[in-house]
């Protein structure tokens, strides 16, 4: 019967003639979506990025900031080293050994 329809070869040819497209297709129509998907989701992230960044921008316009100077460098280092000192040193406790060297 479908060897009378599609006009050419055994039927079992011409079923893989009509199966391996259709894989094909559907494979293709799957990279396609996909690929679409991507696009839309990274265009979102994109329109998401310049909306947070103007609302931030906004923000910052009405603080007022004008008296406050940045951070010295030297200064930022000087207090990383005096906090570094008052930190405690690790200490590695060791198991107690019996007389023969061993650890119990």
């Amino acid at each position: 019967m479908l060897k009378s329809r599609v006009g050419c070869g055994s039927g079992v040819a011409s079923m893989e003639l009509l199966v391996v497209p259709v894989i094909v297709g559907g494979f293709l129509s799957i990279l396609v979506t996909q690929y679409l998907l991507f696009t839309k989701i990274r265009q979102l992230f994109v329109d998401l990025d310049s909306q947070l960044a103007a609302t931030i921008g906004k923000l910052l316009e009405g603080m007022p900031f004008e008296g406050i100077e940045p951070v010295n460098p030297i200064q930022q280092m000087i207090i990383q080293a005096l906090a570094g000192q008052f930190q405690a040193p690790a200490v590695e406790v060791m198991p107690p050994k019996d007389e023969k060297g061993r650890f119990r």
